[in-house]
């Protein structure tokens, strides 16, 4: 079973996507803060993260762009896809979140058959 990490701090949002990807027989867990989610991701070693990019609107922690370049740059987490999540759709943003590391970008609201597959191309092994 795939096991997915979503980083995101919009209960509603958690509450959705989670029952939506539970559904389709993905394993979730979700947490909603930046810094949890890096103990989450180094802990449990999902199989793709999904990362919101706009965590901490409050300016108490570290948003999603700064979240993905800890991950990226720590050996023991670098190699998990992230998925940068957003409702932000600028190129500019994208590029931002690409540039941080990011594997892919989706923004919200999803189309949830294409994240599935976004998901689904980043967990499964490469063809030889």
């Amino acid at each position: 079973m795939t096991k997915i990490l979503y980083i995101e701090d919009e209960p509603d949002n958690v509450e959705f996507v989670t029952i939506l990807l539970n559904d389709e027989g993905f394993e979730v867990h979700a947490k909603s803060t930046a810094a949890d989610g890096l103990a989450a991701a180094e802990a449990w070693r999902p199989d793709v993260i999904l990362m919101d990019v706009q965590l901490d609107k409050y300016g108490r922690e570290m948003d999603g762009l700064e979240a993905t370049r800890r991950l990226k740059s720590n050996p023991e987490t670098s190699r998990i896809p992230i998925i940068m999540v957003s409702n932000f759709a600028f190129p500019d943003e994208i590029a931002q979140g690409l540039a941080a590391g990011a594997d892919d970008y989706e923004t919200k609201p999803f189309d949830f058959d294409k994240l599935v597959k976004k998901i689904v191309r980043l967990t499964s092994p490469a063809p030889h």
